[in-house]
């Protein structure tokens, strides 16, 4: 690439990043005129025909890059969201399948043929790219993951009406407990508070990003829902939440340090009361699949919220 053929390529770059795409158009034209052999300068201008609405040339466009340079993942990923945008999906599927040959970390790539195979009714293929997108750090792609495939081989009435919900359930009906707002219950242990804690962050899909992880909570979840397995799938939960365990000595309050209620894992697991964890997670279940109960659960989120809010403004003052 010569000097000033990466001039106008740079100013084409700015005009079509202010909006101007027809002053890039001609900045892209000056560039390949200059020096016809850079695919770089076919790419950009064909994305700039794509944005002037003319999918054809940006096509044509992208053809000559890949004529000029046939392991440039960018011309395939750009032909590909082109024909997307133009309802040739299996076309787009090729090229999108082409780039992550030539680049398997593109997270585009996965992420965009993932919507596409989902759309052709392939959900299993679907979910393995919004997966792969994922771990690669796609929140997009984390997003479709939990929606539309964590809970594929489940039945729909072994889960409540939402995540969400049941995860705003629990956190409701523990701190009710521990902070002894209902006299009717037992009091509850900081261990068996930590623990549902712990349970409702590490079941949250606005919380937990790792994709495994989260399945493999609500998929023991599922189990703690069913009482013949109820107190093994429990103690399953708690011995995997421990897997990372030296790296999450705070979240579980256990350690040397003033802040930490328990010297060792076996001070703390002696101080769980499993009952209260039971009754807990069945009484999240039955107020999460209720709409009428969930808007009363949710109210007394808002105080929660409200009266954190006012404690933190105090300790700051």
């Amino acid at each position: 690439m010569t000097d000033q053929s990466n001039e106008y390529l740079k100013l084409g770059l700015s005009k079509r990043n202010a909006g101007d795409y027809q002053g890039a158009l001609i900045a892209f034209n000056e560039a390949i005129e200059i020096d016809p052999d850079n695919s770089k300068s076919y790419i950009d201008r064909g994305i700039c025909n794509d944005l002037l609405g003319d999918p054809k040339s940006a096509i044509d466009d992208y053809n000559i890059a890949i004529e000029i340079d046939p392991k440039n993942w960018t011309a395939y990923y750009s032909r590909a969201v082109t024909l997307r945008d133009s309802g040739l999906n299996d076309l787009a599927i090729r090229d999108f399948t082409k780039t992550i040959e030539l680049n398997p970390e593109c997270i585009w790539a996965y992420n965009n043929r993932g919507s596409l195979k989902y759309k052709e009714s392939d959900i299993e293929n679907a979910c393995s790219d919004w997966k792969k997108a994922a771990d690669l750090g796609d929140k997009d792609a984390h997003q479709h993951y939990i929606e539309y495939c964590t809970n594929s081989g489940s039945k729909e009435s072994d889960l409540p009406i939402s995540k969400d919900a049941f995860c705003v359930a629990l956190e409701v009906i523990t701190c009710s407990i521990y902070w002894k707002l209902d006299d009717e219950l037992k009091e509850m242990t900081p261990a068996t508070y930590t623990t549902l804690w712990n349970i409702m962050r590490k079941s949250d899909p606005e919380i937990v990003y790792e994709i495994d992880e989260i399945k493999d909570n609500w998929d023991i979840l599922i189990e703690l829902k069913n009482e013949t397995t109820e107190l093994e799938s429990l103690k399953k939960w708690i011995e995997y939440a421990f897997i990372d365990f030296d790296e999450m000595e705070e979240d579980w309050e256990i350690g040397t340090t003033d802040s930490c209620q328990y010297p060792d894992k076996e001070s703390f697991l002696s101080d769980l009361d499993l009952d209260m964890i039971m009754f807990c997670v069945h009484q999240s279940w039955k107020d999460s699949l209720s709409e009428e109960k969930m808007e009363r659960v949710r109210k007394i989120q808002k105080g929660f919220d409200g009266a954190r809010e006012e404690m933190k403004k105090k300790s700051e003052s």
